[in-house]
């Protein structure tokens, strides 16, 4: 069983504004100030309001505990001397696995473009599109250190291509 050098192993997630524990806590100031709120409008007879004011906390919890743990998702990038594998784990945990040789892999990276299309891995006719969430200097950065990875592999793989047995 031989051993391959992983050249680079990167994994790419979204960026995450608020934690479980500020979510949590966000939301609990949000319930009290309702309460807060509910209380007065209640004084005052104004009943139907209380319960808008509960709705609403309410929608503002669902939709921004999606979003939370759509922020879940994470891209495992590996490059070898053989492959470039990309691993994407959406947020609730399945995984689909794309590859690519790595021999005649290159990267394309065009900063005029945003999202998913501006940073590629590219090999003959197949192409991985990565780094749809990160900046565009965080693609940049992204673009330079896996060229920098398919160059230290292609020069492992001539390196041991021009060696020969003489046993």
């Amino acid at each position: 069983m031989s051993q391959t050098a992983v050249y680079l192993d990167a994994v790419l997630e979204p960026p995450r504004s608020l934690s479980r524990k500020g979510f949590a806590r966000l939301m609990l100031a949000l319930g009290s100030l309702s309460c807060i709120f509910s209380l007065g409008f209640l004084a005052v007879g104004a009943y139907p309001v209380v319960g808008f004011l509960g709705a609403e906390v309410l929608l503002l919890w669902i939709l921004m505990k999606r979003k939370v743990e759509g922020r879940a998702a994470r891209t495992l990038l590996r490059v070898t001397a053989e492959r470039i594998e990309v691993r994407r784990v959406s947020a609730d945990g399945a995984e689909k696995s794309e590859w690519l040789p790595a021999y005649f892999a290159r990267v394309v990276h065009d900063a005029r473009m945003r999202g998913a299309r501006a940073l590629r891995i590219v090999s003959g006719d197949q192409a991985v599109q990565i780094g749809e969430h990160l900046s565009a200097d965080e693609q940049s950065s992204l673009a330079t250190r896996i060229d920098a990875a398919l160059r230290d592999a292609r020069r492992e793989r001539y390196s041991s291509e021009g060696e020969t047995n003489d046993d």
